[in-house]
């Protein structure tokens, strides 16, 4: 991933939010960020929020995840959902939490470089994350965020859950199983991690399947 190439930059309606015009080339441009624009680069991208998650402290100056779970949504959308407290805010509430930059913000490499492209190449991303006592949500429509961020209320808790749905740029859907293969191989480059897939009940309401990655050290 390459830093910040100096492109003009906005501003994102009156969130005070500057979003990088790379966002636009990345989409113009995938095979430079993408392994392929079929069911290994959905695949990919996911991989990148599960990675993100996880990653310990000295990559993140916050508590990395210790369980993450992925989940699918309907019209081929997925759930990532974490119990860590990465995406947090020191700041007053009025500025701009971290989620909002690290989905949006000008590419400056390493994950949050991935967090980006995962945002160019999602028709819609939903975003709630947990921080301050408060709970935040914020919506982004093919790279940009679509509103202000929204507090939903107060809270005691930690945890960030992504609902993103892949563009139509991709060629194929991506079957399950190779999800769980991609986060297998994941999970044994990593290490110290535990992956255990599962399937719902028959009844047609549940989700058919989940994917869960707990730290094992």
């Amino acid at each position: 991933m390459t830093k910040n190439s100096g492109l003009t930059k906005s501003e994102a309606g009156n969130t005070g939010l500057v979003v990088g015009d790379e966002l636009s080339l990345i989409r113009m441009r995938p095979l430079l960020y993408l392994e392929a624009m079929d069911r290994s680069g959905i695949a990919q991208l996911v991989e990148w929020l599960v990675e993100f998650a996880v990653r310990g402290e000295r990559f993140w100056p916050y508590r990395s995840a210790s369980l993450v779970v992925v989940e699918p949504l309907a019209d081929q959308g997925y759930r990532i959902t974490d119990n860590g407290s990465k995406l947090t805010n020191e700041g007053s509430e009025s500025e701009i939490p971290s989620l909002t930059r690290v989905f949006a913000e000008s590419l400056v490499g390493g994950d949050q470089g991935n967090l980006a492209v995962v945002t160019a190449f999602s028709r819609r991303l939903v975003v709630v994350t947990h921080h301050h006592q408060r709970v935040w949500r914020q919506v982004f429509v093919d790279g940009a965020p679509n509103n202000d961020i929204q507090c939903l209320g107060s809270s005691d808790q930690i945890g960030t859950a992504v609902e993103f749905w892949p563009s139509g740029l991709f060629s194929e859907p991506l079957p399950e199983a190779d999800l769980v293969a991609r986060l297998e191989s994941f999970v044994e480059r990593r290490g110290g991690l535990r992956l255990a897939s599962e399937h719902a009940s028959a009844d047609a309401k549940a989700l058919a399947w989940r994917i869960t990655i707990v730290k094992t050290d």
